[in-house]
Protein backbone atom coordinates (compact mmCIF):
# COMPACT_ATOMS: atom_id res chain seq x y z
CA UNK A 1 0.00 0.00 0.00
CA UNK A 2 1.15 3.48 -0.94
CA UNK A 3 1.44 5.48 2.49
CA UNK A 4 3.09 8.74 1.08
CA UNK A 5 4.17 10.22 -2.48
CA UNK A 6 6.11 13.15 -3.79
CA UNK A 7 4.51 14.65 -6.17
CA UNK A 8 6.68 16.51 -8.78
CA UNK A 9 6.16 18.97 -11.66
CA UNK A 10 8.59 21.17 -13.68
CA UNK A 11 9.89 21.54 -17.13
CA UNK A 12 12.96 22.47 -19.64
CA UNK A 13 12.75 25.48 -20.99
CA UNK A 14 14.67 27.94 -23.03
CA UNK A 15 15.11 31.55 -22.29
CA UNK A 16 17.92 34.12 -22.60
CA UNK A 17 17.55 34.87 -18.76
CA UNK A 18 18.26 31.28 -18.04
CA UNK A 19 22.02 31.86 -19.41
CA UNK A 20 23.39 33.58 -16.42
CA UNK A 21 21.76 31.27 -14.33
CA UNK A 22 23.44 28.19 -16.35
CA UNK A 23 26.60 29.66 -15.43
CA UNK A 24 25.56 29.50 -11.62
CA UNK A 25 25.15 25.65 -11.43
CA UNK A 26 21.94 24.23 -9.77
CA UNK A 27 20.34 23.29 -6.99
CA UNK A 28 19.60 19.84 -5.56
CA UNK A 29 17.47 20.75 -3.26
CA UNK A 30 16.15 24.41 -2.61
CA UNK A 31 13.45 25.96 -0.75
CA UNK A 32 12.53 29.77 -1.00
CA UNK A 33 8.98 29.64 0.49
CA UNK A 34 7.49 28.50 4.37
CA UNK A 35 4.83 26.27 4.27
CA UNK A 36 1.92 27.55 2.85
CA UNK A 37 -2.38 26.18 2.22
CA UNK A 38 -2.85 24.81 -1.19
CA UNK A 39 -6.13 24.76 -2.47
CA UNK A 40 -7.18 20.94 -3.95
CA UNK A 41 -8.36 21.93 -7.07
CA UNK A 42 -6.55 24.76 -9.89
CA UNK A 43 -8.42 27.50 -11.19
CA UNK A 44 -10.78 26.83 -13.39
CA UNK A 45 -10.88 22.96 -12.35
CA UNK A 46 -13.32 20.97 -11.39
CA UNK A 47 -14.07 17.32 -9.77
CA UNK A 48 -14.45 14.94 -12.13
CA UNK A 49 -17.86 13.49 -10.99
CA UNK A 50 -19.31 16.50 -11.74
CA UNK A 51 -22.20 16.14 -9.22
CA UNK A 52 -20.22 15.56 -6.30
CA UNK A 53 -20.81 17.43 -3.10
CA UNK A 54 -16.91 17.18 -2.11
CA UNK A 55 -15.77 21.30 -1.77
CA UNK A 56 -12.15 22.29 -2.66
CA UNK A 57 -10.90 22.23 0.27
CA UNK A 58 -6.89 23.30 1.04
CA UNK A 59 -4.11 21.96 2.79
CA UNK A 60 -1.01 22.73 4.02
CA UNK A 61 2.16 21.74 1.59
CA UNK A 62 6.25 22.52 1.99
CA UNK A 63 7.35 23.14 -1.91
CA UNK A 64 11.13 22.50 -2.94
CA UNK A 65 12.62 23.01 -5.97
CA UNK A 66 15.25 21.56 -7.89
CA UNK A 67 17.41 23.05 -10.99
CA UNK A 68 20.07 22.13 -13.26
CA UNK A 69 21.30 23.26 -16.91
CA UNK A 70 20.16 21.42 -20.07
CA UNK A 71 22.53 20.03 -22.11
CA UNK A 72 20.37 21.04 -25.06
CA UNK A 73 21.57 24.49 -25.27
CA UNK A 74 23.00 27.28 -23.16
CA UNK A 75 19.82 29.33 -22.01
CA UNK A 76 18.23 25.70 -21.74
CA UNK A 77 17.28 24.69 -18.01
CA UNK A 78 15.22 22.03 -16.47
CA UNK A 79 13.67 23.23 -12.86
CA UNK A 80 11.33 21.30 -11.17
CA UNK A 81 8.71 21.99 -8.10
CA UNK A 82 8.31 18.88 -5.64
CA UNK A 83 6.38 18.58 -2.32
CA UNK A 84 6.05 14.80 -0.06
CA UNK A 85 2.64 14.43 1.20
CA UNK A 86 0.37 11.83 2.17
CA UNK A 87 -2.53 10.24 -0.47
CA UNK A 88 -5.75 12.58 1.25
CA UNK A 89 -7.83 13.47 -1.64
CA UNK A 90 -8.02 17.20 -0.22
CA UNK A 91 -3.80 17.78 -1.10
CA UNK A 92 -3.26 19.60 -4.25
CA UNK A 93 -3.92 18.16 -8.02
CA UNK A 94 -1.10 18.12 -10.19
CA UNK A 95 -3.37 20.57 -12.40
CA UNK A 96 -2.61 22.88 -9.21
CA UNK A 97 1.04 22.13 -8.67
CA UNK A 98 1.69 23.23 -12.28
CA UNK A 99 0.14 26.41 -11.60
CA UNK A 100 1.74 27.16 -8.68
CA UNK A 101 5.08 26.29 -10.40
CA UNK A 102 4.70 28.39 -13.26
CA UNK A 103 3.48 31.58 -10.51
CA UNK A 104 6.60 31.05 -8.32
CA UNK A 105 9.18 30.20 -10.93
CA UNK A 106 9.87 33.74 -11.78
CA UNK A 107 10.94 34.58 -7.91
CA UNK A 108 12.79 31.30 -7.77
CA UNK A 109 14.76 31.58 -10.72
CA UNK A 110 15.39 35.66 -10.78
CA UNK A 111 13.23 36.56 -14.27
CA UNK A 112 12.72 39.93 -15.24
CA UNK A 113 8.41 39.04 -15.37
CA UNK A 114 5.95 36.82 -14.94
CA UNK A 115 6.32 33.19 -17.17
CA UNK A 116 2.97 34.46 -18.62
CA UNK A 117 4.63 37.94 -19.62
CA UNK A 118 7.98 36.12 -20.98
CA UNK A 119 6.29 33.86 -23.49
CA UNK A 120 4.12 36.46 -25.48
CA UNK A 121 7.25 38.45 -25.64
CA UNK A 122 8.96 35.35 -26.90
CA UNK A 123 12.07 34.58 -24.41
CA UNK A 124 10.67 31.68 -23.01
CA UNK A 125 9.97 28.24 -25.11
CA UNK A 126 8.80 24.86 -23.05
CA UNK A 127 10.77 21.92 -24.53
CA UNK A 128 9.40 19.17 -21.80
CA UNK A 129 6.90 19.32 -19.67
CA UNK A 130 7.03 16.80 -16.56
CA UNK A 131 4.81 16.06 -14.14
CA UNK A 132 4.14 13.27 -11.77
CA UNK A 133 2.77 11.37 -8.45
CA UNK A 134 5.94 8.96 -7.63
CA UNK A 135 4.95 6.33 -4.73
CA UNK A 136 6.79 4.71 -2.22
CA UNK A 137 6.24 2.26 0.01
CA UNK A 138 6.59 1.79 4.00
CA UNK A 139 6.56 -1.67 4.26
CA UNK A 140 9.60 -1.90 1.49
CA UNK A 141 10.25 -4.26 -0.41
CA UNK A 142 7.26 -5.26 -1.85
CA UNK A 143 5.69 -8.41 -1.50
CA UNK A 144 4.24 -10.49 -4.81
CA UNK A 145 2.28 -13.19 -4.70
CA UNK A 146 3.31 -16.71 -3.36
CA UNK A 147 2.56 -18.41 -7.13
CA UNK A 148 4.75 -15.83 -8.93
CA UNK A 149 7.85 -18.05 -9.80
CA UNK A 150 10.69 -16.82 -12.03
CA UNK A 151 10.14 -13.39 -11.26
CA UNK A 152 12.87 -10.67 -9.59
CA UNK A 153 11.85 -7.28 -9.06
CA UNK A 154 14.05 -4.44 -9.06
CA UNK A 155 14.39 -0.50 -9.71
CA UNK A 156 10.82 0.69 -8.67
CA UNK A 157 9.11 -2.05 -8.51
CA UNK A 158 10.95 -3.66 -5.94
CA UNK A 159 9.97 -0.83 -3.58
CA UNK A 160 13.46 -0.38 -2.47
CA UNK A 161 13.45 3.52 -3.58
CA UNK A 162 13.85 6.00 -1.07
CA UNK A 163 10.91 8.09 0.41
CA UNK A 164 13.06 11.13 0.04
CA UNK A 165 14.82 11.26 -3.54
CA UNK A 166 12.21 8.10 -4.99
CA UNK A 167 14.63 7.48 -6.98
CA UNK A 168 13.88 4.15 -8.43
CA UNK A 169 16.69 4.38 -11.42
CA UNK A 170 19.53 5.44 -8.78
CA UNK A 171 18.20 2.85 -6.20
CA UNK A 172 18.75 0.16 -9.52
CA UNK A 173 22.16 1.82 -9.88
CA UNK A 174 23.08 1.33 -6.52
CA UNK A 175 22.03 -2.58 -6.32
CA UNK A 176 23.28 -3.82 -9.49
CA UNK A 177 26.09 -5.24 -8.39
CA UNK A 178 23.57 -7.45 -5.81
CA UNK A 179 21.25 -7.92 -8.35
CA UNK A 180 23.50 -9.25 -11.17
CA UNK A 181 25.15 -11.89 -9.06
CA UNK A 182 21.75 -12.54 -7.51
CA UNK A 183 19.93 -13.35 -10.82
CA UNK A 184 23.05 -14.57 -11.90
CA UNK A 185 23.08 -17.38 -9.26
CA UNK A 186 19.57 -17.87 -9.34
CA UNK A 187 19.66 -19.03 -13.38
CA UNK A 188 22.16 -21.37 -12.35
CA UNK A 189 19.54 -24.11 -11.12
CA UNK A 190 15.86 -24.80 -11.43
CA UNK A 191 15.02 -24.82 -7.95
CA UNK A 192 16.47 -21.12 -6.81
CA UNK A 193 13.61 -19.73 -9.51
CA UNK A 194 10.59 -20.72 -7.35
CA UNK A 195 9.07 -17.57 -6.10
CA UNK A 196 9.87 -18.79 -2.11
CA UNK A 197 13.56 -18.18 -3.04
CA UNK A 198 13.91 -15.58 -4.69
CA UNK A 199 11.31 -13.61 -2.16
CA UNK A 200 15.11 -13.35 -0.75
CA UNK A 201 16.54 -11.23 -3.72
CA UNK A 202 15.24 -8.08 -1.55
CA UNK A 203 15.82 -8.00 1.51
CA UNK A 204 14.73 -5.60 4.39
CA UNK A 205 17.27 -2.87 4.40
CA UNK A 206 16.69 -0.65 8.01
CA UNK A 207 18.85 2.26 6.38
CA UNK A 208 16.25 2.49 4.06
CA UNK A 209 13.66 2.10 6.58
CA UNK A 210 15.05 5.00 8.97
CA UNK A 211 14.12 7.51 5.96
CA UNK A 212 10.75 7.38 6.34
CA UNK A 213 10.59 9.49 9.90
CA UNK A 214 13.06 12.14 7.57
CA UNK A 215 10.48 12.46 4.84
CA UNK A 216 7.68 12.86 7.50
CA UNK A 217 9.70 15.70 8.76
CA UNK A 218 9.85 17.31 5.94
CA UNK A 219 5.92 16.93 4.81
CA UNK A 220 3.37 19.24 5.77
CA UNK A 221 0.27 18.14 7.86
CA UNK A 222 -2.64 17.36 6.61
CA UNK A 223 -5.10 19.61 8.19
CA UNK A 224 -8.49 17.93 6.86
CA UNK A 225 -7.40 14.62 7.92
CA UNK A 226 -10.03 13.79 11.14
CA UNK A 227 -9.45 9.73 11.05
CA UNK A 228 -5.79 8.58 10.50
CA UNK A 229 -3.13 11.35 10.81
CA UNK A 230 -0.03 11.25 12.78
CA UNK A 231 -0.27 14.24 13.42
CA UNK A 232 -3.70 14.76 14.99
CA UNK A 233 -2.57 14.12 18.38
CA UNK A 234 0.97 15.19 18.59
CA UNK A 235 1.07 17.67 14.92
CA UNK A 236 -1.02 20.58 15.01
CA UNK A 237 -0.64 22.12 11.59
CA UNK A 238 2.13 24.45 10.98
CA UNK A 239 0.34 28.10 9.64
CA UNK A 240 -1.64 30.40 11.16
CA UNK A 241 -1.00 31.97 14.82
CA UNK A 242 -1.53 28.67 16.91
CA UNK A 243 0.84 26.73 14.35
CA UNK A 244 4.17 25.95 15.08
CA UNK A 245 5.83 27.95 12.99
CA UNK A 246 5.14 27.78 8.57
CA UNK A 247 9.52 27.43 8.90
CA UNK A 248 9.82 24.57 11.12
CA UNK A 249 10.32 22.41 8.05
CA UNK A 250 12.98 25.03 6.82
CA UNK A 251 15.01 25.27 10.22
CA UNK A 252 14.74 21.39 10.36
CA UNK A 253 15.92 20.83 6.48
CA UNK A 254 18.88 23.97 7.23
CA UNK A 255 20.19 22.57 10.90
CA UNK A 256 20.93 19.08 9.11
CA UNK A 257 22.48 19.83 6.30
CA UNK A 258 24.17 22.58 8.00
CA UNK A 259 25.56 19.63 10.78
CA UNK A 260 26.39 17.05 8.05
CA UNK A 261 28.67 19.77 6.55
CA UNK A 262 30.63 19.87 9.40
CA UNK A 263 31.36 16.12 9.92
CA UNK A 264 34.75 15.60 8.46
CA UNK A 265 34.20 18.49 5.25
CA UNK A 266 37.25 17.63 3.44
CA UNK A 267 35.71 14.33 2.75
CA UNK A 268 32.10 15.00 2.96
CA UNK A 269 31.80 11.92 5.23
CA UNK A 270 28.61 12.36 5.94
CA UNK A 271 26.90 14.62 3.19
CA UNK A 272 28.07 12.81 0.13
CA UNK A 273 26.68 9.35 0.77
CA UNK A 274 23.73 11.06 1.99
CA UNK A 275 23.27 13.06 -1.04
CA UNK A 276 23.45 9.86 -3.27
CA UNK A 277 20.61 7.89 -1.25
CA UNK A 278 23.03 6.02 0.99
CA UNK A 279 21.88 6.55 4.66
CA UNK A 280 24.83 5.53 7.34
CA UNK A 281 24.40 5.86 11.13
CA UNK A 282 27.47 7.55 11.77
CA UNK A 283 26.46 10.55 9.74
CA UNK A 284 22.86 10.15 10.92
CA UNK A 285 23.58 10.58 14.64
CA UNK A 286 26.44 12.76 14.54
CA UNK A 287 24.24 15.38 12.47
CA UNK A 288 21.05 14.69 14.91
CA UNK A 289 23.11 15.35 18.18
CA UNK A 290 24.73 18.27 16.09
CA UNK A 291 20.83 19.65 16.10
CA UNK A 292 20.19 18.64 19.04
CA UNK A 293 23.39 21.06 20.93
CA UNK A 294 23.14 23.96 18.90
CA UNK A 295 19.31 24.23 17.73
CA UNK A 296 17.30 22.85 21.32
CA UNK A 297 14.29 25.23 20.20
CA UNK A 298 13.32 22.82 17.49
CA UNK A 299 13.34 19.91 19.76
CA UNK A 300 9.77 20.07 21.06
CA UNK A 301 8.30 21.31 17.52
CA UNK A 302 10.05 18.04 16.10
CA UNK A 303 9.00 16.27 18.06
CA UNK A 304 5.33 17.61 17.67
CA UNK A 305 5.64 17.66 14.22
CA UNK A 306 6.63 14.09 13.63
CA UNK A 307 4.44 12.32 15.99
CA UNK A 308 5.31 9.65 18.35
CA UNK A 309 4.67 6.39 16.12
CA UNK A 310 7.51 7.39 13.56
CA UNK A 311 10.10 8.04 15.79
CA UNK A 312 9.38 4.57 17.09
CA UNK A 313 9.67 2.88 14.24
CA UNK A 314 12.95 5.36 13.12
CA UNK A 315 14.30 4.27 16.36
CA UNK A 316 13.70 0.39 15.82
CA UNK A 317 15.10 0.96 12.13
CA UNK A 318 18.60 3.01 13.16
CA UNK A 319 18.23 0.04 16.40
CA UNK A 320 18.46 -2.50 13.32
CA UNK A 321 21.13 -0.41 11.40
CA UNK A 322 23.51 -0.09 13.99
CA UNK A 323 23.86 -4.47 14.20
CA UNK A 324 23.79 -4.85 10.42
CA UNK A 325 26.90 -1.86 10.41
CA UNK A 326 28.57 -4.45 13.25
CA UNK A 327 27.72 -7.75 11.31
CA UNK A 328 29.19 -6.05 7.94
CA UNK A 329 32.39 -5.07 9.73
CA UNK A 330 32.45 -8.18 10.85
CA UNK A 331 32.32 -9.92 7.88
CA UNK A 332 34.93 -7.81 6.50
CA UNK A 333 37.48 -8.85 8.43
CA UNK A 334 40.68 -10.42 7.01
CA UNK A 335 39.99 -14.10 7.73
CA UNK A 336 42.67 -16.19 9.60
CA UNK A 337 44.53 -19.08 7.04
CA UNK A 338 47.00 -21.13 7.35
CA UNK A 339 50.18 -19.82 5.85
CA UNK A 340 50.46 -22.43 3.53
CA UNK A 341 46.65 -22.40 2.16
CA UNK A 342 47.28 -18.50 0.97
CA UNK A 343 47.33 -17.22 -1.77
CA UNK A 344 49.50 -14.13 -2.09
CA UNK A 345 47.01 -12.73 -4.91
CA UNK A 346 43.89 -13.41 -2.85
CA UNK A 347 43.00 -11.73 0.56
CA UNK A 348 39.97 -13.36 1.70
CA UNK A 349 37.59 -12.18 4.39
CA UNK A 350 35.35 -13.81 6.85
CA UNK A 351 32.23 -13.27 4.51
CA UNK A 352 34.45 -15.27 1.73
CA UNK A 353 35.33 -18.20 4.17
CA UNK A 354 31.78 -18.29 5.51
CA UNK A 355 30.33 -18.65 1.78
CA UNK A 356 33.31 -21.12 0.46
CA UNK A 357 32.92 -23.44 3.61
CA UNK A 358 30.65 -26.40 3.11
CA UNK A 359 27.52 -26.04 5.11
CA UNK A 360 25.02 -28.77 5.72
CA UNK A 361 22.22 -26.38 4.24
CA UNK A 362 19.72 -26.68 0.84
CA UNK A 363 20.39 -25.32 -1.51
CA UNK A 364 17.86 -22.44 -1.39
CA UNK A 365 19.24 -21.92 2.12
CA UNK A 366 22.27 -21.07 0.60
CA UNK A 367 21.17 -18.90 -1.82
CA UNK A 368 18.81 -17.02 1.19
CA UNK A 369 22.32 -17.27 3.18
CA UNK A 370 24.21 -14.72 0.62
CA UNK A 371 21.50 -12.28 0.45
CA UNK A 372 21.36 -11.76 3.94
CA UNK A 373 25.15 -11.10 4.11
CA UNK A 374 24.47 -8.70 1.21
CA UNK A 375 21.80 -6.97 3.32
CA UNK A 376 24.41 -6.28 6.30
CA UNK A 377 26.07 -4.26 3.51
CA UNK A 378 23.08 -2.92 2.14
CA UNK A 379 21.13 -2.16 4.71
CA UNK A 380 24.23 -0.27 7.20
CA UNK A 381 25.38 1.59 4.00
CA UNK A 382 28.66 0.36 3.90
CA UNK A 383 28.25 -0.28 0.36
CA UNK A 384 29.13 3.14 0.01
CA UNK A 385 32.16 2.97 1.39
CA UNK A 386 33.17 -0.28 -0.80
CA UNK A 387 32.14 1.43 -4.01
CA UNK A 388 34.50 4.35 -3.26
CA UNK A 389 37.53 1.68 -2.47
CA UNK A 390 36.91 0.27 -5.94
CA UNK A 391 36.98 3.49 -7.68
CA UNK A 392 39.94 4.50 -5.64
CA UNK A 393 41.32 1.25 -6.91
CA UNK A 394 40.56 1.44 -10.43
CA UNK A 395 42.09 4.86 -10.42
CA UNK A 396 44.94 3.73 -9.25
CA UNK A 397 45.26 0.74 -11.53
CA UNK A 398 44.76 3.40 -14.54
CA UNK A 399 47.50 5.62 -13.38
CA UNK A 400 49.98 2.92 -13.03
CA UNK A 401 48.94 1.74 -16.40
Amino acid sequence: ETRRVCVVVGMCAESSEFENQNKLGGDLIYANTPVKEVPTLAFGEQFLDKDSKRVNKSSEVQYFWEAFPSSSGPEDRTTYLFAYMDTAPTRPSLQRMFQEYLEMLPKYQNLSASVETLVKSGDFTAKRLLYGVLPSYSNSPIKYPKDWDRIVAVGDSSGLQSPLSFGGFGGLLRHLPRSVDGITEALDRDERLKHETLSNFNPYLPNLGSTWMMQKSMSAPNINDNKSSDFKLFGPRLTGETGLGAELILKILAGTFEQMSKIEPENNTAMRPFLQDVVQPAGLLLALVGVVRTSPELIPGILRHVGPRPIIEWTGHVTLMLLYVLASKLLHLPAFEPPQTINQKEHRNVKDILLSTPLPLTDSSKFKLKRTLEAFEYGSGEDFEAGEAAEAAEEGAAGLG
